[in-house]
């Protein structure tokens, strides 16, 4: 970033209670929220502090400390120096909000960039798309994207002022609820947004799916007959194109022009004769309705099919050009793993093969990861495992959606069934339920604690074992149970 201290106060509505006026067109390169890195900042001249609150710190206690290292600016809701020294260098000024404000701030810096912005959200597959169209707009010209899970109301305006002179810039962006997306649309003014599904992992919080609809909508709620909105044909409310576009005007006079990816007739970027292929997954891919080639993944499961579509539905909105997805989009996409971004990540424990994805879980992401395990074709004798967690925050869904999940391993084949927690003991019941003449082997454990202690019995060298589950239920714990059984 690049902007000056006076830009800065103005765009967070700061007002200057400290420091020499003669330092406001000093230019500022970086902004920090957290005062134990600049002691070794070697640019702390030319740094912004911003001080926020969280549930456990106050960061407004610690902007006198940031003033007398000689940091450039600090932006904070007061400033209490008692008696310690500001250095002469450092302007102060305080606002009613900091938080809002480092959105403003983001939002300025925004305005200055010239490059194409690229925002992603959806009820799952978020990060994973992320990785995937950054991987392929990275093919074509440089480009920044957000770190790690960044996408709430810090994250964001981080991603945003770390924008430079790339290219192109992708932004993740998550919601707890209405509203949320919208604020974020306000800093991040994406030029392309991307919407990965509309499911069920926010219906505790937003009531209905047509109310999480909506919320994800908002990301495209600035955009004109100029923004491209790419939407997965596959999913059967963002396939309403009409409802899509009657909710976009009438609730934002927004008209974006509407750019489907998937399976079905209505995708300009198609997969079709989706299968595994040597133990992953490949697909003939189609833009316009023309053949383009056959592509082979390095990952497994249809819900990555989805992810790479996406990307390459990005590059060809960019570009328009087909020549460009064959020589450059794709063979980016192809090579990319799971655990080059943190995600699915593959281990050998002692001859058990663990996939293991405890991030998080909901039923969209469950049942994707049930696919790509039934890929798998484990030696003779030795089974396909799913050790499933609790999914959290579905609400009165909650047992419905746990069953049919379990169902689903069942259609899939899936050789034992392990759950956890309270709302997992549903699954039994889905289990029974599944197609007739199937049957998964079911096992049931209070907590993951439990399930932890017994795991290394339920499997054996050979067994090909997913662990999945909400956050909240510690399931990397069963994850490490089995790493060292020896």
């Amino acid at each position: 970033m690049k902007m000056t201290v006076r830009s800065i106060i103005e765009a967070a509505g700061a007002q200057i209670v400290s420091g020499d006026v003669s330092h406001l067109s000093r230019t500022v390169t970086h902004v920090i929220t957290d005062t134990r890195i600049l002691p070794s900042d070697p640019d702390i001249k030319h740094a912004a502090f911003l001080a926020l609150k969280g549930e456990t710190f106050d960061g407004n206690t610690f902007a006198p400390a940031a003033a007398a290292l000689g940091v450039g600016l600090v932006i904070c809701e007061r400033f209490e120096p008692d008696g310690s020294a500001v250095c002469t260098d450092t302007v102060a000024a305080v606002c009613e909000d900091t938080l809002r404000a480092y959105g403003r701030i983001a939002a300025a810096h925004r305005r200055l960039y010239k490059g194409t912005v690229i925002g992603i959200t959806g009820s799952v597959g978020k990060t994973t798309t992320k990785e995937f169209v950054y991987g392929a707009v990275s093919s074509v010209g440089s480009a920044s994207k957000t770190k790690a899970n960044f996408n709430n109301d810090i994250g964001v305006p981080k991603t945003v002022l770390d924008i430079g002179d790339e290219k192109t810039a992708v932004v993740e962006m998550g919601m707890r609820g209405r509203g949320q997306i919208e604020y974020l649309v306000d800093i991040v003014r994406p030029d392309i947004a991307i919407v990965t599904n509309i499911g069920f992992a926010h219906i505790e919080l937003l009531g209905t799916i047509e109310n999480t609809l909506r919320a994800k909508l908002e990301i495209a709620s600035r955009m004109d007959e100029k923004g491209i909105l790419i939407l997965n044909g596959d999913d059967g409310l963002l396939a309403d194109r009409a409802n899509v576009l009657g909710i976009l005007n009438e609730a934002y006079g927004a008209r974006p022009e509407i750019f489907y990816y998937g399976s079905g007739q209505n995708a300009r970027v198609m997969a079709q004769n989706v299968e595994a292929e040597d133990g992953f997954t490949a697909f003939d891919l189609r833009i316009d309705g023309r053949f383009i080639r056959h592509v082979t993944m390095s990952m497994r499961g249809r819900h990555n099919v989805y992810a790479a579509l996406a990307a390459i539905s990005a590059v060809y909105a960019m570009t328009g050009s087909v020549k460009t997805v064959e020589d450059s989009v794709i063979p980016a996409v192809s090579v990319l793993t799971g655990e080059a971004f943190g995600r699915q990540k593959t281990l050998d424990a002692g001859g058990v093969t663990v996939i293991d994805d405890c991030y998080n879980a909901g039923p969209e992401s469950v049942k994707a990861q049930l696919e790509s395990l039934a890929m798998r074709r484990p030696a003779d004798g030795h089974k396909r495992v799913a050790v499933l967690g609790d999914m959290l925050e579905l609400g009165d869904e909650a047992e419905r959606l746990h069953r049919e999940v379990a169902s689903k391993a069942v259609e899939l084949g899936i050789d034992r069934l392990i759950c956890v927690g309270r709302l997992s003991s549903n699954m039994d019941a889905g289990c029974f339920r599944a197609a007739p003449g199937k049957r998964s082997e079911f096992f049931y454990f209070d907590d993951s604690e439990a399930c932890a202690r017994e795991i290394v019995s339920l499997t054996e060298p050979g067994d090909v074992v997913l662990v999945k589950g909400s956050h909240g239920m510690h399931m990397e714990k069963v994850t490490e149970a089995l790493i060292d059984r020896g």
